[in-house]
Order: structure tokens, then sequence, then C-alpha cells
């Protein structure tokens, strides 16, 4: 067989498959594909984004009607509603934290003390 024909035969098949493969794909695309249900932990980490959402949404709202009872002339966009809150938030979650690390550094510290000085009684009974 020729060089020329083998490869003509070749391209056609190679061109039959990937029609084939199309074929196949756009069959499948056409058919309803269900979701399989979401698992526990992709269920309890939608609902925690989804409450933390809410509570950024809620807070974006209150920042946004404080700003309107004192400008009242000035009308805060909706669309800035969320990135509001959502700011808010973060830097609440901070604050605790931050908060949280200074407690804890005192409480690490009062604890070294109190480990130093029932040292220094163990040594003073002797």
């Amino acid at each position: 067989m020729p060089k020329t024909v083998r490869w003509g035969l070749m391209s056609i098949g190679i061109l039959l498959f990937s029609k084939a493969s199309v074929w196949r794909a756009v069959a499948q695309e056409e058919a309803p594909v269900e979701q399989p249900p979401p698992s526990g932990v992709e269920d309890i980490l939608s609902q925690i984004l989804g409450f933390l959402y809410t509570i950024a949404h809620w807070l974006g709202q209150l920042v946004a009607n404080l700003l309107q009872a004192i400008f009242p002339a000035f009308e805060v966009p909706p669309s800035i509603v969320d990135p509001i809150g959502l700011l808010g938030l973060v830097t609440i979650l901070f604050a605790i934290a931050e908060f949280s690390k200074r407690a804890i550094w005192m409480l690490i510290g009062l604890g070294w003390l109190l480990i130093v000085i029932r040292i220094m009684i163990a040594a003073v009974q002797g």
C-alpha cells in the first residue's frame, strides 16, 4: 500500500473518530445530568458560608442605613452594601482575633509566673 494512501486512510480514521467523540459529547450534554447530593462536609461548609454571608449582608445594610441617617442627601448604592458588610465582618473577626491573642499571651505569662512562684516555694520549703 503506498504511503499516501496509508496517510489518507489514517486521516479519515482520525476524522471519523473525532466526529464520533464530538457526537458522543453532544449526546451526553443533552441528557440531563443529575448532580449527586452534597456530602456532609460540603453541606456544612455551605451552611457556614451562607450564615457568614447573611451576617455580612445585615451588617452592610446596618452601615448603609446609618450613613443614610447621618447624611440624608447621600444615597448608598445597593451594589456596595455586601462589600461594606464583608469588610466589616472581616474587621470584627480580626479585632476578636487580636483581643484573643493578647488574652492568650496574658494567660501564658500568668501560667509561667505561677510556675516560677511554685518552684520558688518548693525551693524555700526544701
